[in-house]
C-alpha cells in the first residue's frame, strides 16, 4: 500500500514529492509505536509499514538539490533577501 501510494505520487507530482508524505508518515508511525503500549507495555502497532521502502530500497533517489523545498528557496536568493532587510544582533558590552 505505501509503494503504491509513493508511486501515484510520484508519477503525478515528482520524485521528491513522493518521498515526503512518507517520511512524515514514517516519523508519525516511529512515534506512535513508541508512544502507545497496551496494557502489558507492548507497543499497539507491531511494525511501521514505511519500512517496506526502505528494505525494498523503493526510495527516490534525489541530487542534493532536489531534496527539500528549502533548497528552491535557497537557490532562488529567498534568504539572502531576507537576510539583507535585517541588521545582525550584536552582543556585547
Amino acid at each position: 500500500m505505501v509503494s503504491k501510494r509513493q508511486n501515484k505520487i510520484g508519477t503525478e507530482r515528482g520524485e521528491g514529492y513522493a518521498n515526503l508524505p512518507m517520511h512524515f508518515l514514517r516519523a508519525l508511525f516511529n512515534f506512535a509505536i513508541a508512544q502507545y503500549k497496551d496494557g502489558n507495555g507492548h507497543s499497539i502497532l507491531r511494525e511501521n509499514p514505511v519500512m517496506r521502502l526502505t528494505q525494498t530500497r523503493a526510495w527516490y533517489r534525489l541530487d542534493r538539490h532536489q531534496i527539500s523545498s528549502a533548497g528552491t528557496l535557497v537557490s532562488s536568493g529567498y534568504f539572502t533577501q531576507a537576510r539583507s532587510k535585517f541588521k545582525p544582533i550584536r552582543s556585547g558590552g
